[in-house]
């Protein structure tokens, strides 16, 4: 999945493990916007595509809670 708009955005492909221990690859991508943040994009270990805006963080700090919140299944 590319960015909208042209701008730029990159990919974390890392494999994530659930506590029953099923593992998916959540296809991690950033959509950065003009004016304030940006949003993750991901898939759950459903399949789902999932996302959540986020303002005020690095792409690092973002991408660790966004992970974590598809781990825990906090994003349905």
């Amino acid at each position: 999945m590319a960015a909208i708009g042209g701008f730029p955005s990159y990919r974390n492909d890392s494999t994530l493990y659930a506590s029953d221990g099923t593992s998916w690859r959540p296809d991690i991508t950033v959509e950065y916007h003009t004016h304030d943040g940006f949003t993750l994009w991901g898939t759950d270990r459903d399949g789902y595509l999932v996302h959540r805006r986020f303002m005020g963080y690095t792409v690092s700090e973002a991408k660790f809670m966004f992970r974590r919140a598809l781990v825990e299944g906090d994003l349905a």
